[in-house]
C-alpha cells in the first residue's frame, strides 16, 4: 500500500482560516528560536576585602601572693673621660705670691658648737612576756585586666546573598541575574501547517519535535485523517504547544506514519548575543 504524500509542513505564529472559503493567511513563518539568557551583573561597588583584625591586648594575670615583675631598668651610659688637652700645651701650677706688706689675715671663725648628746633613756624595767608583731603591709590585688575594642567595621550596603545564576556559578555581593529577553525571534503557541495528499482511508499520524544532537523527543501529538479520495488534497493548521527548548542546538519538526517520517522541519535553536 502506498504511503502519504507530505506536500508542505510550515511552522508559523498564527494561521488565518476562511471558513466559507477555506482559504488561509500564514503569518509569521519561523525556523529560527532564540532564547533569552541569564547573565550575571555588578550591580552596585564590590565588597571590599575584610579589614585585619586586632591583636588581642596581652593581659597578665598576677595571683595573690605572687610578687610583681619589675619593668626592666635601664643602665646609665658609662662616663666618658676627660677630653684630653690639646697636644702640646702642658698644664702648669700657679706660681706663690707673696702678701703686700701691712696685710693682716682675716680673724678665723670659730666652729660651732656639737649639740649636747640626749641622755639615753633607762632600759625599760622589763619586757611583756608577748610582743604583738609588727604589722604587715597589705597584698597587692592585681588590676582588672583592659581590654582593648577594635574600632568598628566601616558600614557598606548590604546585598542579597545566596541566590544562583547561570548552572555552578554562585552570586557574588553585589551581583544580580539579569535575563535577557529574545530579539522577537521567538515562539509563544505556535502552529503548524501541513498539506497531505495520497491518503486512502483512515490514517493515523504522529507529529513530534526532537532534539538532533540527543535523539529525544520534546512533545508529540497525535493526528488522525480520514480521506476516501487519494486524489484529494487535505489542509490541517495543528496547534503546537510553546516551543522552549532548555538547550541550544538543532531541533526537526517530524511528521510520522507508521513510525516512518515522511518529511521534516529544522529549526535552530540560538541564545541571544550578550
Amino acid at each position: 500500500m502506498p504511503k502519504p504524500v507530505l506536500q508542505s509542513l510550515i511552522l508559523a505564529d498564527h494561521v488565518y482560516e476562511d471558513k466559507l472559503t477555506g482559504k488561509r493567511i500564514i503569518a509569521g513563518v519561523f525556523n529560527r528560536i532564540i532564547r533569552g539568557v541569564k547573565v550575571i551583573k555588578q550591580m552596585g561597588p564590590p565588597m571590599p576585602a575584610p579589614l585585619p583584625q586586632a591583636p588581642a591586648p596581652f593581659v597578665q594575670t598576677i595571683l595573690p601572693g605572687q610578687a610583681i615583675p619589675q619593668a626592666p631598668t635601664t643602665q646609665a651610659p658609662p662616663s666618658q673621660p676627660s677630653t684630653p688637652s690639646a697636644p702640646g700645651v702642658v698644664s702648669q701650677p700657679v706660681p706663690y705670691q707673696q702678701p703686700p706688706p701691712g696685710y693682716t689675715p682675716p680673724p678665723s671663725q670659730p666652729a660651732p658648737m656639737a649639740a649636747p648628746a640626749p641622755a639615753s633613756s633607762p632600759p625599760p624595767a622589763s619586757l611583756p612576756a608577748y610582743a604583738d608583731p609588727p604589722p604587715q603591709a597589705a597584698p597587692v590585688q592585681p588590676s582588672a585586666p583592659i581590654q582593648q575594642t577594635p574600632p568598628p567595621a566601616p558600614a557598606y550596603p548590604a546585598y542579597p546573598t545566596g541566590q544562583m545564576g547561570p548552572p555552578g556559578t554562585p552570586l557574588q555581593p553585589g551581583q544580580r541575574v539579569l535575563e535577557l529577553p529574545p530579539t522577537g525571534l521567538q515562539s509563544g503557541s505556535p502552529f503548524a501547517y501541513l498539506s497531505l495528499t495520497e491518503i486512502r482511508g483512515p490514517n493515523s499520524f504522529v507529529l513530534q519535535l526532537v532534539n538532533l544532537a540527543e535523539d529525544t523527543q520534546l512533545f508529540r501529538s497525535d493526528l488522525r485523517v480520514d480521506c476516501p479520495d487519494p486524489l484529494l488534497t487535505v489542509e490541517m493548521t495543528v496547534p503546537l504547544p510553546p516551543i522552549a527548548p532548555t538547550n541550544a542546538g538543532i531541533y526537526a519538526l517530524e511528521l510520522l506514519h507508521n513510525n516512518e517520517i515522511l518529511g521534516s522541519l529544522r529549526i535552530i535553536v540560538e541564545d541571544a548575543a550578550q
